[in-house]
């Protein structure tokens, strides 16, 4: 699909969003941050359960004919307006944030000491392959390592899942909001790292 582009006002003091709807489909709705802020997107979903109601009335983001339709754009503009906010906050708050980032690689580095990571399990599963194509072990003891590997890898994933769920969490906090903040897309965009 090409992106559509998309100009949303906000307020007087306010430049106008800049933006582009980056897929559309009846029930998927997702769209990109163009200017002032860059590199951040979100979407919408609407469930299979849900499309009966969607569809009756007129809550489909796109036409029958593909085009996007008037809840298509109303939707886009409050997603692009969403991602302002959430952009503004961030940004208001990036030295905290940055400090808790830092805290957060720490964690996870932690975690790499003490559990398999993701890129040791792949060298060890290659290992492993390899010593099963050389005759080295049998199928038997392959498929028994193997499954102990992907069970730690799993310990790691999880730990490593709650770290970034507790530094989501902080972010939330420092910016004193409960609305949902694409967290690790806005890291992504605004701290180096």
């Amino acid at each position: 699909m090409k992106p559509i582009k998309i100009i949303v006002p906000v307020s007087i003091e306010c430049p106008p969003l800049h933006g582009e709807i980056t897929y559309l489909a009846c029930n998927d709705i997702s769209v990109k941050l163009i200017s002032p802020y860059s590199g951040v997107s979100s979407g919408l979903h609407i469930p299979y359960f849900a499309m009966h109601y969607a569809v009756m009335n007129d809550k489909c983001f796109a036409n029958p004919d593909g085009n996007v339709s008037e809840h298509g754009w109303e939707t886009a503009e409050h997603l692009l307006k969403d991602l302002y906010d959430c952009c503004v906050l961030f940004h208001r708050h990036r030295d905290e944030i940055e400090k808790e980032y830092a805290l957060f690689q720490k964690s996870v580095k932690a975690l790499d000491k003490n559990f398999l990571s993701d890129e040791l399990y792949r060298e060890k599963k290659r290992e492993l392959r390899r010593q099963l194509r050389a005759n080295e072990i049998d199928l038997k003891n392959y498929e028994k390592t193997l499954w102990e590997l992907r069970k730690q890898n799993k310990k790691y994933s999880d730990e490593v899942f709650c770290v970034q769920k507790g530094f989501e969490d902080t972010v939330q906090r420092i910016c004193c909001t409960k609305h949902y903040i694409p967290v690790m897309e806005l890291v992504k965009a605004f701290i180096k790292y």
